[in-house]
């Protein structure tokens, strides 16, 4: 784990390395581990916004956290600005450090509703909710990107510069389109050109999963 001198805003990482989130994987007990081995930034599992807004018991077991575990990410998932505003103002008073909105996921039952990689598809939605989120949180924002729907519409630097305009403080973007799911090879230049496209900080993810492929 190399040391080094990162932000987003105003939070400092203490390694380049960060822990992305896993679905059903990504719990307290996970995230202690990682950060034994120097993880400079962890996330709760994906929460779901209208979940969190209704107060969903499995929901809440999600947000479980402990005084070592930090920073700490948390990630919203949802398709409507307004319901992810509520979502925000619900996770006030709770212990984290940044709020990430995930414009990535591809599973089926998360982009049938709207949200997720399926808002790569609806532009001007994402912003609003980027929007809102930047709006009412009391951490920095950030949003987790694919880098297109599919190969016909890689649209992740528009993607990346709109979200800059609505505030975002960081990129996370997963080098795979939302067709791809997590086959395929990660596409580091599409991850390139929305680096070189905006001015805040962009995270590289996927298949950080050896030595080789994470040295630079």
């Amino acid at each position: 784990m190399r040391r080094c001198d990162r932000f987003i805003a105003a939070l400092a990482l203490a390694a380049v390395f960060l822990c992305a989130i896993v679905c059903c994987v990504s719990d307290l007990a996970f995230r202690t581990i990682a950060r034994s081995f120097g993880c400079g930034l962890a996330f709760a599992e994906m929460i779901s916004a209208n979940g969190l807004v209704h107060g969903n018991k499995k929901t809440e077991k999600l947000l479980s956290t402990s005084p070592a575990d930090r920073p700490l990410g948390i990630q919203l998932a949802g398709a409507d600005p307004g319901t992810i505003g509520r979502a925000v103002e619900k996770l006030r008073g709770r212990s984290f450090d940044l709020l990430d909105i995930n414009a990535a996921c591809p599973v089926r039952k998360v982009v049938r509703r709207g949200e997720g990689a399926s808002l790569l598809k609806e532009p001007a939605c994402l912003a609003a909710i980027l929007a809102e989120a930047v709006k009412r949180a009391t951490v920095p924002v950030t949003v987790k990107l694919r880098t297109g729907w599919d190969h016909t519409s890689r649209n992740a630097r528009e993607i990346g510069r709109l979200a800059e305009d609505a505030g975002v403080a960081a990129i996370f973007i997963h080098g795979r389109t939302r067709a791809q799911g997590y086959s395929g090879d990660v596409d580091y230049a599409a991850i390139r050109e929305v680096k070189n496209a905006v001015r805040v900080p962009v995270i590289a993810s996927g298949d950080g999963l050896s030595p080789r492929l994470v040295t630079f």
